[in-house]
């Protein structure tokens, strides 16, 4: 993750991901304040596919992003998290300007199986931008694959509010 190129640096996190120790969580969280959106993207996507706890503080940063794609992926990771100490920054997300950030984010709410958000998920509902977001990334075999685990995630859940936000059925 040291590498002056960031297609390298990239491909280092995500080799990264088949490894457990700290060496490597610490080299994650480099990444997730790398200059590159794209390597700061892909360090919390290993992140969300990890599960790495210890790291889910460093992703939260990561929700007032400049770039899209990784308010988007913060989004998912935390809702993977399922750690209510999120709700508030992800129902910050649920206003975001992209319509797919505020999806995932409305997705994440979705998975805490928390009733108390109910009133934030039917706020989400009347969204039509972020509905049809939703239902064009969570899709059956996405090819993004935090997007995929999260897909995964929500068909386990027997609860409706998950349900809601998938699409490609």
């Amino acid at each position: 993750v040291q590498a002056e190129d960031p297609v390298v640096r990239r491909r280092a996190v995500l080799a990264l991901r088949a490894f457990r120790r700290a060496e490597a969580r610490r080299a994650i969280a480099q990444a997730l304040e790398d200059p590159d959106a794209a390597t700061r993207e892909t360090a919390v996507v290993v992140v969300g596919l990890m599960g790495s706890e210890e790291l889910f503080e460093a992703v939260e940063r990561r929700a007032v992003d400049p770039h899209g794609g990784v308010r988007r992926h913060a989004a998912l990771t935390l809702g993977l998290a399922s750690d209510a100490r999120f709700h508030a920054t992800l129902k910050m997300l649920c206003r975001d300007v992209q319509p797919d950030v505020r999806a995932a984010a409305a997705m994440a709410l979705a998975l805490a199986d928390d009733p108390a958000l109910l009133g934030d998920l039917k706020e989400c509902c009347h969204d039509a931008e972020l509905c049809e977001a939703a239902r064009t990334m969570f899709v059956p075999h996405a090819q993004d694959l935090l997007i995929s685990r999260v897909v995964v995630e929500a068909g386990k859940r027997d609860r409706l509010e998950p349900h809601l936000f998938l699409g490609g059925s």
